[in-house]
């Protein structure tokens, strides 16, 4: 928390916690501004992809998303393919070009699929659902680097980034980096692969 009040290529993010029948449970993500306001919150799900983006996701975390045409295929009343990822890699590269930075952000996984009433539909399309998964995660990753610049901050350090590959034009930038980082390109690419499936009844 010191370092994320004092460093300006990163914004603060402190865990929200709830106490239901007894226990303390995790809730999401606090964002703060660099002077240490309320400026968001994230759910338990953006806060697992906030870690991710940050490298420090451990393998076991748990997402869920929509996948098109699931509901018309299956007999369940559902569209939502839930699963675990294995080992990450998380490549996050910066580069400054038309007076902004841009970044390119590759996002490579082996999953498994915890939803036991799938591994039928997965015995033939497996790719397919892969490639569901791939365009849904990379869309939820792109709408929470949109909430952090619409509210100037940069809870994953992408500041940091800037200032190990392109220190002179962070430099010059880093008094007002919420509003540098406003103005940046992300370019997010997500590539998952199914390994398992079948954990949960």
């Amino acid at each position: 928390m010191h370092r994320q009040l004092h460093d300006n290529a990163i914004t603060p993010a402190i865990s929200e916690i709830m106490i239901e029948n007894g226990k303390i449970l995790l809730k999401g993500t606090t964002l703060l501004s660099q002077d240490g306001q309320y400026r968001d919150s994230l759910s338990y799900q953006e806060t697992s992809l906030m870690q991710i983006l940050k490298k420090e996701a451990k393998p076991g975390v748990s997402l869920t998303f929509p996948v098109e045409g699931m509901r018309e295929r299956l007999p369940f009343n559902t569209d939502l393919v839930s699963f675990s990822i294995g080992d990450i890699s998380v490549k996050i590269k910066t580069s400054h070009e038309d007076g902004r930075f841009q970044y390119t952000i590759k996002i490579n996984s082996f999953i498994s699929i915890t939803e036991k009433f799938l591994e039928y539909e997965l015995l033939e399309k497996s790719e397919e659902m892969a490639s569901n998964l791939s365009k849904e995660m990379k869309k939820s990753i792109e709408k929470l680097i949109d909430k952090f610049q619409r509210n100037q901050i940069d809870p994953v350090g992408f500041g940091l980034y800037a200032r190990a590959y392109q220190y002179p034009l962070y430099k010059a930038a880093q008094d007002n980096w919420g509003e540098e980082l406003a103005r940046a390109q992300f370019h997010v690419e997500v590539d998952l692969r199914i390994g398992a499936t079948g954990a949960v009844e």
